[in-house]
């Protein structure tokens, strides 16, 4: 979870740039019922560092059309440029 809001996603937008998986998937990584695929973690982890990345993934989009609510909201994310 702390890797989604660091990027600024709410669950939904982690959906959709994973390709639309299901909801009760994401919250079961979170809460720790099953491992993150390395796949899953490696792609995040070149998101976390990298704008270009972001951008070609259209990170910014996904924040504008899935806003994340509530406390989960970061304090500052970098937008891709």
């Amino acid at each position: 979870k702390s890797t989604r809001v660091a990027l600024g996603l709410s669950v939904e937008g982690l959906r959709r740039l994973l390709g639309g998986i299901e909801e009760a998937r994401v919250r079961r990584w979170e809460r720790g019922v099953y491992p993150v695929p390395p796949s899953v973690r490696v792609l995040l982890d070149v998101l976390l560092r990298s704008p270009e990345a972001q951008r070609i993934v259209g990170l910014a989009e996904l924040q504008r059309r899935y806003p994340m609510r509530g406390a989960g909201r970061p304090k500052a994310v970098k937008p891709a440029a």
